[in-house]
C-alpha cells in the first residue's frame, strides 16, 4: 500500500533533488597557458607570461543535464596587481573578480612574492553540451597563477540530458526516454540500466529480475511455454471452460480470459534446494475499462505474492505499476491494447508446484479481455558478492570510508565502538566518499566564532584553516542533542603547517578538559612535498618546513544537551606557521532505550517510569543496526534486517523469505491479516476497511482476498459481490447470498430488483423487472415477447397495439394497428412515418399529394398530384391560399378588382395589353358578386333599367346586339340589329366597333384592316406584325427576343410549354451542355449536365487535377527499416512562390504506434518553361513492426501549385500502403550474421580448392562445387516469404550466379531508354532480372565470351613461352662442359609444364565451350523463361527480344538432342583422344561401364536445372506446388545416383548423394513456409526456429563438401603430381654432393632422380670421339627424356 501511495503521489510530476557532481577538466596548453609543478605535487595553472591580455583556458567535461557550475580555487596574482581578472563561460561573462573585493595574503608561490586569495563563484548559464570552456584572462601584463581548481555541476535528475530552473526534465540521455511521470528510463529498445549503460540484455551469467541484471551461478529452467499449450483455465462462476488460444500480433498466445478467470501452470521441475525464483510473463490487455484500476494477481502454491495495479496515468494513458517494457499494440477489433512484460522475483524458495495468475475485470465491463504472450520460471543461485578491495555495508569501496575502521577486508563502521550511537556531525571530509551533498552556501564548513576568511582544499577536502588562514585564533563548534547519552568520542585529523619547534601546537577544550596537539604528539607523522629526513613524501601545505599531521581520536565524559568544542590555533612565536583541520566527526554513546539518564549502555540511573528499560534490543520484533534497535516489518517475529524475517508472527507462516498470512494465504505486506473491520462481503478478508479514504485510494484497495463461490459470491471491483440472481443479505455478518426473484438479475431483498436480466427483455420499473416497452408478457415464462417494430405497447399478440410510438407520427387506428398520422406517409425502409409536404394533407409519398385540406383553401391537381389553390384564391408562399378579389379566378397576389390575372369562362379581361386587369362580365353575362357571371339568356323579363334588357330598333346596341340602326332595313349593313360583312369574329376580337375589331385576344393582333392576324409562334402578344413581340409566350433568359420554341433552336414544344432538346448537338440556355449524344462518361451526361471532373464550353475537357503518384522502392524488404517513397505529380506544374520544393511535403504515418523518422528527402525535379516536373525520393526508417505500414503524404499550401489548366490538387494527401516491416530481435540479426560469416569462411576454403583444381587439373570437381551452390542459391526465388536469417543467409550464395555481372553494368538501361519493358515477377525482379531476353542474356553472353578469350590469351601465351625455350634449348646444345645453374634448369621445366598444360587446354576448347553452357544453363533458362511468360510482339525491341528467346530454346533443344546420339554410341568411340578433347566434359567423372543410363547423367542434370527454373519462373504464383515439384526432382537426382551410381570418384558420388538428400530436407522444410502463408499455422517465432534449422542443413551441405573436397584434392595432388615429392629429394641430395657430382654430365644424374626413368644406354662411339662429344649426346638425351 505505501508503494501505491508513493506512486500516486509521483503520478503527476518527478522532482529532482539538487544534487552536485565533481567535473574533470584539462588545461587548454593552445593558449600558451603552463602546467607548473614548483613547491607543490599539486598541478598548479599559469597564465600566458607575454602579451596582452593574459589568459588561461580550460576544457571541461559536464557530460550531459547540468544547470549550474561552482567554481572553487586559489588565485596567485603579483602582489602588487590592480587588475581585475575576469572569467568567461563558454564566450559569456559569468565572474568578474575586482582586484580590492577579496581579502588576500602575501605567499611566497613559486619562488615570488605573490597575493593569494581563495576565490569561489557559481555559474548559472545552463549546460547542455558535453564540452564546455572557462577562459580565464586580464587585460593587463600580469601573470597569475590558479590552484586547487575544482568543479561542480549541479546536476538535473538521474540521466536527464535537460532540464529547467525547476529541475524539471525536459530531454534525456542519449539512449534514454521521459516516461510519463517524468522520469527519464532506458529506451523501450533497451532492456534495463546496467553497468553504466543501457543494455539490449543482460551479460553472460546474469539474468534480468525486473529491475536490474543479476549474476548467478546456477540456472534452472521450471517453465517455458510460448506456444499457449502448458496452461490450466478455471472459469468464472457465469463464464465456460473452452480452449483459449488466439493469435494476436502474428502469435499465439493463451487467451483470451475475461472476468476473474485463473490460469495454472504446473510446475513438474523439481528443485531439491532453496533457489531464487524469477517468473517473467508477457500479457496482453484488451479494451481496459477507462479510469477503472484492475490487480494482476500472481500466485505461487496457491500464495498471493505477487500483485501488480493497472491504471490510467495522468496523461490518460494505460500504465502497469512495476511492469517493464509497456506498449500500446494494435489488435484488429479491440479499441485499446496494452502488451506489457511482469517479472516476479522471489528469494529462498524450495518449493514450487503451481503458479496461478488471474487479472480481476470487473464483471459489468463485457468487452475487456487479457491474454498470455509467455511466460519462463527459472530458478537462479546468485553469485555471492565478493570484493577486491574493501567491503563496506555489502557494497565494494576503493578504500574505508573515514566512519570507519578496517579490519583485514572489511570496514567496520565507528557507530559499533558502543552499543547504542549516533554520529552527531560530520565536517570537512569527502562527502563524494560518503555518498553526501555538498554544501555549497557553506562549502568551506565554516564553524563558529569566529568564522575564518577562507579556506584550503587538500586531499579531496575543504580544511577548517590552512596557510596564511588560521593561526592564534579559536574557533567553536557547537553542537546540540536531546537523545540521552553518556559519553562521546570525538574525531578529526590537524596539520601543523610549518612548525619550527613543539610550541607551535592546536588546542581541543572539550568543557573542562584540555587537549595540547604538537609535532611530537602520538599518532602524528611529517610530510613534505621535498625528500626530508624522517618525513614522508606527500604534498605539504606550507612553504619552509615540513608539515605534520595528527590523527585525534578521543572519548570523554558527556550527558548534556549542549556540546561546545574550541580549537585554538596556538602560534606564540611570530613565524608563518598555521593550523588546519578536517575530517571532524563527532560520536555520541546513547543510554538505553526508555533511560532518561545513565551511566553505561547498561546501567540505567533514571529510567522512564512509564516504559520498560531495554539495555538490549527486544528478542522479538527489532534487530540491531547501526547502533540502534530498529523494527523488523510487522509480519516479523524475529530478523536481522528490516527486509526480511527469519521468522515470522504466529498468525503468518513463512514461505521463502516473505511470511504468508495463514487465514487468507496472501503476502503479509499486501494484507492486514485479521478479519476485524473486514467489508462484511468478504468471505476471506485482505484489508480493512478504512472508511476515511478518499475515493481514489479506495478504488485500488484490495478489501477481499477470497470469494466463496459456494456462498454465491464472486470477486468485483476489490470486493465480494453476489451471482447474478441473488443479492447481500446484509442483515448477517457476514453478509450471505440469497436468491432473487426470477425475473431480477440483481436485486437489494427478495423482491426488490435493481437490475434485470437483459435477454428477459426487462427493465427496472417501480423496484421490479417489467417488461420493456415493445414488449409483453406471455404468461408462459419470464422472458417478455417483442411487439412488432411500430408499436410502442401491445397485449394478447405482437400486432395488437394498444400504443403507439409519437416519435414515429403514428396513431393507434380502430383496428389497433399503428397507422400514420395526417401529414405523414409510410416509409419502405424505416418504422418512422417521413412527413408530408405542408401543401398535403395527406399523401404517399413527400410531394406526391393524397388530399388536401380545405383550411389552406387548397384542391389536388389530379394530375400533378399537387395541393394547389383553390379557384379565385392566391398563393403568398404561405399554407393557407387568400382569396381575390371575387370576380378573379386568378390573381396577381391581391384581393383588388384591377389585380386580376386570369379570368373566369363567364368573364373577361378589361384590357389586352397589360398583365394585371378587371375581369368583366362577357356580353351577354350580368355581375350578380360571385366569381362567374350569371347568363341573360337564363333571365326571363329584365327590367329596363337591367343589362340583360334588350330591344331591337332603339337605337341602343344591347348585349345581344351587333348594331342598333333603328330600322329594319336589310340592305343598309344593319339587319335585325347584326352586321353584314363582320370583320369581328366572336371568338378572336374582343372588342368590336361597326363591323371593324378594335382590340384583338392574345396572339392576335390588328392589321391595318382592323381585322385580327396571328401572331408568329413566339409571340403570345405582338403589335403592328406578327413577330414584334409584345409578351413572349415562353419564358426567356434574354430581355431582348422572345424565344423561338423549335427544333432547329434545340426546342420541343409539348402541352403548350417548351422543352430543350439534350442530345441534339445544340446547347440552349436551359442546357448546362450539349455534345450531340446521351451517353455517359465523356463530360456531358444524358440530362446534358457537366459531369464530375470535367469542364464545358463549345466542347467537353476533362479537367486534368495535379495528383500525386508514390511509388515504394521495389527493392525495400519487409526486415528493412529503411524505406524510400519515390514521389511524382502526373503532370508538369507550375509554383507560384519561390521555395524549396521538398519543404512543400509532409510526411506522416498513418498507422497507429508507428513512429517514423526522415532520414533524408532527395530532390530529382528540373524546370522547362517556368514548370517543374517534380520528383522527390523520401528516404525514411520506421521504428517499430507494422503490417502494414501506411505512409501519408501531404501537400502543403498546395494551392501554391498549379497545372496548365490552372487547376490545382483535387485532394493535397495521399496514402500509400508499404510492404509489411518486421523488426528482427538483435539476437537474430547477430545470429544471422555469425553463421553466415562461418558458411563463409567454408566457401572461401571451397573456392580456393576449386581454383587449385582448376590449375592442377581435376576440374569435375569444381564443376560440381559450382552446380551445388548455384542451386542453393537459387532457393531464395521460392515465391514464399523466408524469416530473416534464412533471408539473410542465402546472400552469401550470390556469387554462384554469373547474373552478378548486372551489379557491375547497367545493361536494362540500353533498352527501357527505348521502350517501358513489364517487370518480372517481384522476387526475379529484387535481384535485377527483367523480362527482356536481351538482356539477361548478356550476363550469359560475357561468360562466354571470357571463355573465349581465355583460350586466346593461352594461345598467345603459348607462342611467346615457346619461342623463349626454343632460344633456350639452342643454346644449352651449345654449350660444351658447362654446369647448368639449378634456377635455370627449373625455370626451363616450369616453361616446358605449361606449354604441355596449355596444350592441352586448347585442345579441349569445344570441351569447355560445352561445360560453360552446362555451368550457365541456370541462368540462360533464367533469360529464356522469364521471356516466354511475357511474349511481346508489340514493339520491335520486345518482338526481336521474344524471337531470340524461342530461337535460343530451339538451339538449347537441339544440342541437348545431339549430345544424346553422341552419348548413345559405344563405348570405344569415347576413348578416342579427338572425342574426349572435344567433348570429355560430357562424361567426365562418370562410371561408363556400369550401364547405359550413366552415360546420360551431365544431360540429365542439364535437363535437371531447365526444369528448376521452369517450375521457379511459370508456377510462381502457386508456391506450394512450384516448391514440391522442385523437392522431387533432387529426390529424383539422389534415387537416379543410389541406384545407377553414376560417377567414378566414390568421394563425388558420396557428396552429391548427402548434398542432395540435405537439400531435399530443406526443400520440404521451405514448404511449411509456403503452407503457413496460407494457413498462418506458425507464428514468426516458430518461422524463425524452422530458418535455424534449414540454415544448419545447408551449412551442412557446405562442410561435407569442404571435408570430401578436401580429401578428393589430397588424393588427386598424391596420385597425379609425384613429381613434387620427388623435387623435394633431389634438390636436397643436389646441395649436399660436391660440386663434381653436382654436374648433369655424371651417369646417373639428377634428370634420373627427378622423373623415375633410366638414362637410355648410347650406342657404341668409338673411343677416338672425344669425351666431350659423349657429354653433349648425354645432354641432348636428358632434355629429350624430360
Amino acid at each position: 500500500m505505501i508503494v501505491i501511495l508513493i506512486t500516486l503521489s509521483l503520478m503527476n510530476r518527478v522532482y529532482s533533488e539538487q544534487t552536485f557532481e565533481k567535473l574533470t577538466y584539462y588545461l587548454d596548453t593552445t593558449t600558451l597557458a603552463q602546467n607548473l609543478t614548483c613547491q607543490s605535487l599539486t598541478k598548479v595553472y599559469q597564465s600566458t607570461t607575454t602579451g596582452t591580455p593574459r589568459v588561461m583556458q580550460f576544457k571541461i567535461n559536464t557530460a550531459y543535464g547540468y544547470n549550474s557550475l561552482l567554481y572553487t580555487f586559489d588565485l596567485h596574482t603579483p602582489f602588487t596587481s590592480i587588475t581585475d581578472i575576469i572569467f568567461v563561460e563558454s564566450g559569456q561573462t559569468v565572474y568578474k573578480l575586482q582586484y580590492n573585493s577579496v581579502r588576500s595574503y602575501v605567499s611566497n608561490f613559486c619562488s615570488i612574492t605573490s597575493s593569494i586569495q581563495y576565490v569561489q563563484f557559481t555559474s548559472n548559464t545552463q549546460m547542455n553540451e558535453q564540452q564546455v570552456t572557462l577562459l580565464v584572462s586580464t587585460n593587463s601584463a600580469i601573470t597569475f597563477q590558479i590552484k586547487n581548481l575544482n568543479i561542480y555541476a549541479e546536476r538535473c535528475q538521474l540521466y536527464c540530458k535537460i532540464c529547467n530552473n525547476d529541475k524539471f526534465c525536459s530531454e534525456c540521455m542519449p539512449d534514454f526516454i521521459l516516461t510519463s511521470m517524468g522520469k527519464c528510463v532506458c529506451n523501450s529498445q533497451f532492456l534495463t540500466y546496467f553497468q553504466g549503460q543501457c543494455v539490449t540484455q543482460c551479460p553472460v551469467n546474469h539474468i534480468f529480475n525486473g529491475l536490474t541484471c543479476l549474476q548467478y551461478n546456477q540456472i534452472i529452467n521450471l517453465l517455458y511455454d510460448d506456444t499457449a499449450s502448458k496452461f490450466i483455465m478455471y472459469p468464472d462462476y457465469n463464464t465456460t471452460q473452452r480452449e483459449c488460444k488466439i493469435t494476436l500480433e502474428g502469435k499465439k498466445v493463451a487467451g483470451l480470459f475475461i472476468q476473474n478467470e485463473v490460469i495454472e501452470y504446473q510446475i513438474n521441475t523439481p528443485i531439491t534446494k532453496a533457489y531464487d525464483i524469477i517468473m517473467e510473463t508477457e500479457i496482453y490487455l484488451l479494451n481496459q475499462p477507462y479510469n477503472i484500476p484492475l490487480h494482476l494477481f500472481i500466485k505461487f502454491n496457491n500464495n498471493l505474492i505477487g500483485q501488480a495495479l493497472i491504471l490510467y496515468n495522468y496523461q490518460n494513458k494505460a500504465q502497469v505499476i512495476g511492469a517493464v517494457n509497456q506498449k500500446q499494440c494494435n489488435i484488429i477489433g479491440f479499441n485499446s491494447c496494452l502488451k506489457f512484460t511482469f517479472i516476479l522475483n522471489v528469494q529462498n524458495i524450495s518449493d514450487l508446484q503451481q503458479i496461478q495468475i488471474n487479472l480481476n475485470i470487473p464483471l459489468e465491463i463485457k468487452n475487456a479481455a487479457w491474454a498470455i504472450s509467455y511466460i519462463k520460471v527459472n530458478a537462479i543461485e546468485l553469485t555471492p558478492i565478493i570484493c577486491p578491495l574493501k567491503r563496506f555495508k555489502n557494497e565494494c569501496v576503493d578504500e574505508c570510508p573515514i566512519i570507519s575502521r578496517a579490519q583485514g577486508n572489511e570496514c567496520i563502521s565507528i557507530i559499533d565502538d558502543y552499543k547504542f550511537s549516533k554520529i552527531l556531525s560530520i565536517l570537512n571530509t569527502d562527502r563524494f566518499a560518503l555518498k553526501q551533498n555538498l554544501d555549497i552556501n557553506n562549502i568551506c564548513e565554516y564553524l563558529q566564532k569566529p568564522i575564518l576568511p577562507s579556506c584550503q582544499f587538500y586531499q579531496k577536502r575543504y580544511l577548517q584553516g590552512g596557510e596564511l588562514i588560521w593561526k592564534n585564533t579559536q574557533i567553536k563548534l557547537d553542537i546540540s542533542s536531546i537523545q540521552p547519552h553518556y559519553k562521546l568520542k570525538l574525531f578529526f585529523k590537524a596539520i601543523l603547517i610549518d612548525p619550527v619547534d613543539s610550541q607551535q601546537s592546536l588546542i581541543v577544550s572539550i568543557d573542562d578538559t584540555k587537549f595540547i596537539l604538537n609535532k611530537n604528539s602520538p599518532n602524528s607523522y611529517c610530510f613534505s612535498s621535498v625528500a626530508t629526513i624522517g618525513c614522508i613524501i606527500q604534498e605539504d601545505l606550507g612553504q619552509t618546513n615540513a608539515d605534520y599531521l595528527i590523527n585525534f581520536e578521543q572519548e570523554f565524559d558527556h550527558s548534556d544537551t549542549q556540546l561546545e568544542i574550541l580549537f585554538t590555533c596556538n602560534i606564540k612565536q611570530n613565524i608563518n606557521s598555521y593550523c588546519a583541520i578536517y575530517d571532524i566527526i563527532v560520536l555520541q554513546a546513547n543510554c538505553p532505550e526508555n533511560c532518561k539518564f545513565c551511566q553505561s549502555d547498561s546501567i540505567c540511573l533514571q529510567p522512564d517510569p512509564y516504559l520498560e528499560v531495554f539495555y538490549d534490543c527486544p528478542s522479538e520484533g527489532y534487530y540491531y543496526s547501526e547502533g540502534a534497535c530498529l523494527k523488523c516489518k510487522l509480519s516479523c517475529k524475529t530478523c536481522n534486517n528490516g527486509n526480511y524475517c527469519i521468522t515470522c508472527k504466529d498468525q503468518y507462516f513463512k514461505y521463502g523469505n516473505l511470511c504468508i498470512c495463514q487465514m487468507n494465504m496472501v503476502e503479509a505486506f499486501s494484507t492486514d491479516c485479521t478479519n476485524d473491520d473486514c467489508h462484511p462481503s468478504c468471505s476471506k478478508c485482505q484489508k480493512k476497511l478504512n472508511k476515511n479514504q478518499n475515493n481514489q485510494l479506495q478504488s485500488i484497495t484490495q478489501l477481499c482476498a477470497f470469494c466463496d463461490k459456494n456462498e454465491h459470491k464472486v470477486f468485483n471491483n476489490n470486493k465480494c459481490e453476489c451471482f447474478l440472481g441473488y443479492y447481500m443479505d446484509q442483515q448477517n455478518y457476514p453478509n450471505t447470498c440469497q436468491l432473487c426473484n426470477q425475473t431480477c438479475q440483481t436485486c437489494s431483498d427478495a423482491i426488490t430488483c435493481i437490475t434485470c436480466f437483459p435477454e428477459q427483455n426487462r427493465i427496472p420499473q417501480n423496484y421490479q423487472c417489467q417488461c420493456k416497452q415493445g414488449y409483453f408478457e406471455n404468461g408462459f415464462d419470464t422472458t417478455c415477447i417483442k411487439c412488432i417494430s411500430i408499436c410502442k405497447s401491445c397485449l394478447y399478440k405482437e400486432e395488437y397495439c394498444t400504443k403507439c410510438y409519437t416519435e414515429q407520427y403514428r396513431q393507434l387506428s380502430k383496428e389497433n394497428t399503428c397507422i400514420c398520422e395526417n401529414g405523414f406517409y409510410e416509409d419502405n425502409k424505416t418504422d418512422v412515418c417521413l412527413k408530408c409536404s405542408d401543401y398535403c394533407n395527406t399523401c404517399s409519398d413527400y410531394s406526391i399529394c393524397t388530399s388536401c385540406s380545405d383550411f389552406q383553401y387548397r384542391i389536388l391537381d389530379l394530375h400533378t398530384k399537387q395541393c394547389i389553390c383553390q379557384q379565385g384564391y392566391y398563393d403568398n408562399e404561405q399554407l393557407n391560399c387568400l382569396p381575390c378579389h371575387y370576380s378573379c379566378s386568378k390573381c396577381n397576389n391581391s384581393n383588388l378588382i384591377s389585380q386580376c390575372t386570369a379570368c373566369p369562362n363567364s368573364r373577361q379581361k378589361s384590357a389586352h395589353n397589360i398583365d394585371t386587369f378587371e375581369c368583366k362580365c362577357r356580353k351577354g353575362y350580368f355581375d350578380d358578386g360571385y366569381l362567374e357571371c350569371l347568363s341573360c339568356n337564363n333571365l326571363i323579363n329584365p327590367p329596363i333599367t337591367h343589362y340583360c334588357y334588350s330591344q331591337c330598333g332603339d337605337l341602343i346596341i344591347q348585349w345581344n346586339e351587333e348594331c342598333d340602326d333603328g330600322n329594319l332595313d336589310p340592305r343598309d349593313g344593319c339587319n335585325q340589329c347584326f352586321l353584314q360583312n363582320n370583320n369581328c369574329i366572336d371568338n378572336i376580337c374582343l372588342i368590336c366597333q361597326h363591323n371593324q375589331c378594335l382590340q384583338c385576344k392574345d396572339g392576335y393582333y390588328l392589321n391595318n384592316d382592323y381585322a385580327c392576324s396571328q401572331c408568329s409562334d413566339e409571340c403570345l402578344k405582338c403589335e403592328l406584325q406578327q413577330n414584334n413581340c409584345t409578351q413572349c409566350k415562353f419564358n426567356t433568359l434574354s430581355n431582348e427576343k422572345c424565344l423561338n420554341c423549335s427544333q432547329e433552336q434545340g426546342f420541343i414544344q409539348i402541352d403548350n410549354q417548351c422543352f430543350s432538346v439534350c442530345g441534339d448537338g445544340i446547347r440552349t440556355y436551359q442546357e448546362y451542355c450539349d455534345d450531340g449524344n446521351q451517353l455517359n462518361g465523356d463530360g456531358c451526361d444524358q440530362y446534358c449536365n457537366v459531369e464530375e471532373g470535367y469542364v464545358c464550353n463549345l466542347e467537353c475537357q476533362k479537367i486534368n487535377y495535379i495528383q500525386i503518384l508514390l511509388q515504394e522502392y521495389k527493392f525495400d524488404s519487409i526486415y528493412n527499416s529503411k524505406r524510400t517513397i519515390q514521389l511524382k505529380l502526373n503532370q508538369e506544374v507550375k509554383i507560384s512562390v519561390i521555395n524549396t520544393i521538398k519543404d512543400f511535403f509532409n510526411v506522416t504515418s498513418s498507422t497507429p504506434n508507428l513512429k517514423l523518422t526522415i532520414i533524408s528527402i532527395n530532390d530529382y525535379s528540373s524546370m522547362k518553361n517556368d514548370y517543374f516536373n517534380i520528383t522527390l525520393d523520401f528516404n525514411i526508417e520506421l521504428d517499430s513492426s507494422a503490417q502494414p505500414p501506411l505512409i501519408t503524404i501531404t501537400i502543403l499550401n498546395s494551392t501554391f501549385f498549379t497545372n496548365q489548366q490552372g487547376y490545382s490538387f483535387k485532394t493535397n494527401n495521399t496514402t500509400i500502403q508499404l510492404i509489411d516491416f518486421i523488426k528482427q530481435d538483435q539476437f537474430v540479426i547477430q545470429n544471422s550474421q555469425n553463421l553466415a560469416q562461418m558458411s563463409s569462411y567454408f566457401l572461401y576454403i571451397l573456392l580456393g580448392l576449386a581454383i587449385i583444381a582448376m590449375i592442377f587439373g581435376g576440374l569435375d570437381i569444381f564443376w560440381n562445387l559450382l552446380d551445388t551452390m548455384q542451386l542453393i542459391c537459387y532457393l531464395k526465388y521460392f515465391n514464399i516469404t523466408y524469416p530473416y536469417n534464412l533471408q539473410y543467409y542465402f546472400t552469401i550464395f550470390g556469387f554462384a550466379e554469373f547474373d552478378f555481372i548486372k551489379s557491375y553494368f547497367d545493361f536494362e538501361y540500353l533498352i527501357t531508354q527505348y521502350v517501358d519493358t513489364p517487370e518480372a515477377d517481384p522476387k526475379f525482379n529484387l535481384e535485377g532480372y527483367s523480362t527482356v531476353f536481351l538482356i539477361n542474356i548478356i550476363s550469359v553472353l560475357i561468360v562466354f565470351l571470357t571463355t573465349s578469350a581465355t583460350f586466346i590469351i593461352i594461345r598467345v601465351i603459348l607462342y611467346f613461352i615457346h619461342k623463349v625455350t626454343k632460344e633456350f634449348t639452342e643454346n644449352m646444345i651449345l654449350i660444351e662442359r658447362e654446369k647448368i645453374n639449378i634456377f635455370t634448369f627449373l625455370f626451363y621445366k616450369l616453361a616446358n609444364n605449361c606449354q604441355k598444360y596449355f596444350l592441352k587446354i586448347i585442345s579441349e576448347f569445344k570441351s569447355a565451350l560445352i561445360r560453360t553452357f552446362m555451368a550457365s544453363a541456370y541462368d540462360l533458362n533464367i533469360a529464356i523463361f522469364l521471356q516466354f511468360k511475357d511474349i511481346q510482339f508489340q514493339n520491335p525491341i520486345l518482338r526481336l527480344s521474344s524471337i531470340f528467346a524461342i530461337i535460343m530454346f530451339f538451339i538449347e533443344t537441339y544440342f541437348i538432342y545431339n549430345c544424346f546420339l553422341l552419348m548413345s554410341k559405344d563405348q570405344v568411340t569415347y576413348k578416342l583422344q579427338q572425342t574426349q578433347q572435344n567433348y570429355g566434359s560430357l562424361f567426365e567423372g562418370l562410371r561408363l561401364e556400369r550401364n547405359r543410363f550413366n552415360y546420360y547423367f551431365n544431360l540429365f542434370i542439364v535437363i535437371k536445372k531447365a526444369l528448376f527454373i521452369a517450375l521457379l519462373v511459370f508456377l510462381y504464383n502457386t508456391p506450394c506446388l512450384q516448391i514440391s515439384l522442385v523437392s522431387l526432382l533432387s529426390l529424383t537426382q539422389v534415387l537416379y545416383l543410389l541406384l545407377n551410381r553414376s560417377l567414378e570418384d566414390q568421394n563425388e558420388l558420396i557428396k552429391q548423394i548427402l548434398s542432395e538428400l540435405i537439400l531435399w530436407l530443406s526443400e520440404i522444410l521451405i514448404l511449411s513456409f509456403g503452407f503457413n502463408e496460407q494457413s498462418n499455422i506458425f507464428n514468426y517465432s516458430q518461422m524463425t526456429n524452422i530458418g535455424w534449422i534449414i540454415i544448419g542443413f545447408l551449412s551442412l551441405i557446405i562442410f561435407v563438401q569442404l571435408i570430401i573436397d578436401c580429401k578428393q584434392h589430397f588424393q588427386f595432388l598424391d596420385e597425379k603430381y609425384q613429381l613434387l615429392k620427388n623435387l623435394r629429394v633431389w634438390y636436397q641430395q643436389y646441395f649436399q654432393q660436391d660440386e663434381g657430382q653436382s654436374s648433369l654430365n655424371t651417369e646417373f644424374s639428377q634428370f634420373s632422380i627427378i622423373f623415375h626413368k633410366k638414362q637410355k644406354q648410347l650406342p657404341n662411339i668409338p673411343q677416338a670421339q672425344g669425351s666431350d662429344k659423349q657429354i653433349n649426346k648425354r645432354r641432348i638425351v636428358s632434355f629429350q627424356l624430360n
